[in-house]
């Protein structure tokens, strides 16, 4: 079974705050390829994030990094490579411009792990993240869909997929995943990299999150262990009612962790990592149809909507425990919201009942004053 939507559905993010210029300081040639690629690989995305871009090799270091201090409406990032004999300049250059526009963004990029893990542990302060690069020009596409995410998440009312994750390698790798082949422009793609920047999130946006994706092993107060864990207790004591999927390399961990029932567990180092994702959040998370499912512990798949009007359909004659089971999780809510139907979602998020028939006709009821609604406008 696929488990991804046919719908398109009818949802388009209004970012207030925008990156309207992006610098790259590398090759020539390099700069080159990532604009030529993403012209190709997304004409929308190019014009709106390239349309003022400056590429250049740095030559005249002074006048390059002048032209970055320029104060701009939105957002600036600045894309570098690793360059061991310049790195010192960046790191100056950055210092000084953040003091001018506190509105740029330092990126460095890379695909040696080893530069990576270097340099993604605040080693360097003036570098706002690091990214790993290994060919797919999309992550550039996707890079800047976070900033702008990140930006705006806190003044909009948008689900939220939170990532919880301090390696680059694997944060670049869902995030990457999220925007293109998960949430397609639907939700806020959030990174925390450490428990403090999770709970922030969590205890505030908690009633617009839908799914989150956390790395076994992270920082909390500057110490280092499986604070994943701390997270749950924060998501059970908001009774958040998503997926959880758990990630580590670390295989014993993995295996000990798929015996709860609270949370997905899964091995960074399959192949299938991302796949799994992908079937994880489209099947639980409300971004492919919605699959009725009879109760855990054996759970099957009993039926599938591909639309709003499918899944009223058949929540008119579906069992009552197979009701109770998604009603009670908010797994009716989540997946209407996920389609664009906010207003619809959140009436029927406060439904709240034991009995099977008193829900079925509450949410019908509000689904046929959603139907006359959209009919006078």
């Amino acid at each position: 079974m696929h488990y991804y939507p046919i719908n398109k559905p009818r949802i388009k993010l209004a970012n207030n705050i925008k990156v309207n210029k992006v610098f790259f300081i590398g090759k020539k040639y390099d700069g080159y390829i990532v604009e030529e690629g993403i012209k190709r690989f997304n004409r929308e995305i190019f014009y709106k994030f390239f349309s003022s871009k400056q590429a250049t090799e740095a030559k005249d270091k002074i006048d390059f990094f002048s032209s970055i201090s320029e104060k701009t409406d939105g957002l600036k990032v600045v894309f570098s490579e690793y360059f061991e004999n310049s790195m010192y300049d960046f790191y100056k250059a950055a210092s000084d411009i953040k003091s001018i526009d506190p509105n740029t963004i330092f990126c460095l990029i890379s695909s040696d792990e080893a530069i990576i893990t270097r340099t993604s542990f605040g080693s360097f302060p003036h570098i706002d993240y690091t990214f790993h690069y290994g060919g797919d020009i999309g992550v550039f596409c996707t890079i800047l869909n976070f900033f702008e995410d990140k930006q705006n998440y806190k003044y909009d009312n948008e689900r939220i997929v939170l990532v919880v994750e301090d390696k680059p390698l694997y944060y670049t790798r869902i995030l990457n995943t999220l925007n293109f082949e998960i949430s397609k422009g639907r939700t806020r793609n959030i990174l925390a990299r450490n428990y403090e920047e999770a709970e922030e999130i969590i205890f505030n946006f908690s009633e617009r999150l839908a799914g989150a994706i956390l790395d076994l092993y992270f920082l909390k107060g500057g110490f280092y262990g499986q604070y994943s864990w701390e997270v749950l207790k924060d998501f059970e004591s908001k009774n958040i009612k998503i997926p959880i999927i758990f990630s580590s390399e670390d295989k014993e961990a993995i295996a000990r962790i798929r015996q709860d029932s609270r949370v997905f567990a899964l091995n960074k180092t399959d192949p299938g990592f991302l796949r799994k994702i992908r079937t994880i959040l489209g099947k639980y998370g409300g971004f492919g149809p919605f699959v009725f499912r009879t109760p855990p512990p054996n759970e099957q798949d009993v039926a599938v909507a591909y639309s709003l009007n499918i899944l009223m359909g058949l929540i008119k004659v579906i069992d009552d425990k197979i009701l109770l089971n998604h009603a009670k999780d908010n797994h009716f809510s989540n997946w209407i919201w996920l389609q664009g139907y906010k207003e619809l979602a959140l009436k029927i998020r406060d439904i709240v009942s034991s009995d099977p028939e008193y829900i079925r006709n509450q949410i019908l009821h509000y689904y046929h004053l959603f139907l006359k609604e959209e009919k006078n406008i």
